[in-house]
């Protein structure tokens, strides 16, 4: 009964992260006022349509007498330029989006890695020194959070709220520059210790016991260094993302870049009406402007926001909700550790029965 109270609990507190799916385009026009994009666009976007209605009443104004003005028969440099605005928008957009999968499949690192390290500290060291262990698997849990607040640049105090992890690191943590290196170097050091001391537990007793040739403490020396091994790999493998994720942090796009396509996507909007007033016609050039600003120019805000995936915004990455999950999955391994089976000695060898 408990377990499937458990797990019914698990699939309704298990939600998916949102998708756009193709029946979402109605609601994706309804709710267009309240498009976050817009709205740190819409300074520019307002500037633009402004200057096009400028451009349209000059138009008006002069035509009686100077009908010639606005006239332009082909506005070739507008296509040449546009073609190769849509290009560098395009690599704009990918290079940011790179860096957008690319931090994505680093925490899906740390999310694989964290369960594995708490799995392997539950079921190898879980019997001999469950305190210990489930005190790693806390550690583990901080993890993500931790790590999440240090690439935002801001300090973690989990002092306050997880008390095994207070334990386990003391004051100082707090004040550490770098405190997910500081998990991960607890974590290796605690396995380190805890892996000798199984071996030395099990030399001991069959001292005690009078096993000849220390046969149980040859094998549990084996397995809690096959144990050791997996757990130093995922502490390896999570200082790895550690380090990548700093990498996209500390180095953004060239400014020059950014600089550049910024001012050719204002240039090419800001001189684009004094080819369409007299194409089109002078309101009506000032509502395609409205629609070709906002594209141009929230094309080109996605991509700043997608090129640093781990702040906080819509089109970042959600971290709060991935430390979230590992936090709750980890503290569940732990509240159902009783129903699984702990040996207290290895299995002994047909020959040794």
């Amino acid at each position: 009964g408990g377990v499937g109270a458990g797990a019914g609990g698990f699939r309704e507190n298990r939600r998916r992260f949102e998708r756009y799916s193709k029946r979402s385009w109605i609601k994706a026009l309804g709710t267009l006022p309240q498009s976050w994009t817009l709205h740190r666009v819409f300074d520019r976007c307002a500037m633009n349509v402004a200057f096009a209605a400028l451009v349209s009443v000059v138009h008006l104004m002069t035509k009686p007498f100077a009908p010639q003005i606005f006239h332009i028969s082909a506005p070739i440099p507008h296509i040449v330029l546009g073609t190769a605005l849509g290009l560098l928008l395009v690599f704009r957009t990918t290079a940011a989006y790179d860096r957008f999968w690319e931090g994505r499949k680093l925490w899906a690192t740390i999310v694989s890695h964290s369960r594995l390290f708490s799995a392997n500290a539950l079921s190898g060291f879980g019997a001999s020194n469950p305190h210990a262990a489930e005190q790693l698997v806390a550690v583990a849990a901080a993890f993500p959070a931790t790590t999440m607040k240090h690439l935002r640049g801001l300090p973690a105090n989990l002092g306050d709220g997880d008390v095994a992890v207070a334990m386990a690191l003391g004051a100082g943590f707090e004040g550490a520059g770098n405190q997910p290196c500081v998990l991960l170097g607890f974590m290796a050091a605690e396995t380190e210790r805890l892996c000798m001391e199984a071996a030395r537990e099990s030399y001991m007793r069959d001292e005690a016991e009078g096993v000849p040739g220390r046969s149980n403490a040859v094998c549990e020396l084996s397995r809690a260094i096959m144990v050791a091994g997996q757990m130093k790999s995922s502490v390896l493998a999570l200082m790895e993302a550690l380090g990548s994720c700093e990498r996209i942090v500390d180095s953004p796009v060239p400014t020059s870049y950014s600089r550049h396509t910024s001012r050719f996507v204002t240039m090419f909007c800001f001189s684009l009406p004094l080819v369409m007033v007299e194409l089109v016609g002078p309101w009506w050039s000032v509502l395609f402007m409205a629609l070709i600003s906002w594209s141009l120019y929230s094309i080109e805000e996605i991509a700043h926001t997608s090129e640093n995936p781990f702040t906080v915004g819509k089109g970042s990455i959600p971290l709060e909700r991935i430390c979230d999950m590992i936090a709750a999955d980890l503290k569940e391994t732990i509240a159902h550790r009783s129903v699984l089976r702990h040996p207290t000695s290895p299995p002994r060898a047909p020959w040794e029965a």
